[in-house]
């Protein structure tokens, strides 16, 4: 059920996708690590490693991109109600081995189940300057990894 509906406004990438899954195991797909590693990153678990500091409640996330390139991103949980609600403060990094910017932008995650199916609401504001193009650009095709990771785990069990 891979539908999406995109807009941006003042340099804030909005997303809403409805997910084949309940809110719980969508919710948690971002927060378990196990999980995480085999969506977040184009190459999947081979390509993707995820460090979890639970004191924190922070993930640090490295990627190997379509085209090779290491990057790394990092995020802590700055509010939850699961499982309806999660905002992470937000920090782009760069190739692996630079540091993380100091600029922190927001990205509220909201879940909405109705019959077995989310509705996930992804808004992704206060980014730090020439990071809209890139971000309102990867967040659909991250999502789309995310649903095709979570409905192929629901048809299977």
């Amino acid at each position: 059920m891979n539908q999406s509906q995109q807009t941006t406004e003042n340099e804030t990438v909005r997303l809403v996708r409805k997910i084949k899954a309940p809110a719980e195991k969508v919710y948690d797909a971002w927060l378990d690590p196990d999980m995480l590693v085999r969506w977040i990153g184009p190459g999947g678990p081979d390509a993707t490693k995820v460090d979890t500091d639970c004191k924190h409640c922070a993930h640090t996330i490295w990627v190997e991109t379509e085209d090779g390139e290491k990057r790394h991103f990092h995020w802590e949980v700055a509010e939850a109600e699961p499982p309806r609600l999660l905002i992470l403060d937000f920090a782009f990094g760069g190739p692996v081995g630079s540091e993380l910017t100091e600029d922190r932008s927001r990205l509220t995650l909201e879940f909405a189940e109705t019959d077995g199916m989310t509705e996930m609401t992804l808004i992704h504001d206060r980014l730090p300057e020439g990071a809209f193009a890139g971000v309102s650009k990867g967040w659909p095709t991250v999502t789309d990894r995310l649903i095709d990771y979570l409905e192929a785990t629901e048809a299977s069990n």
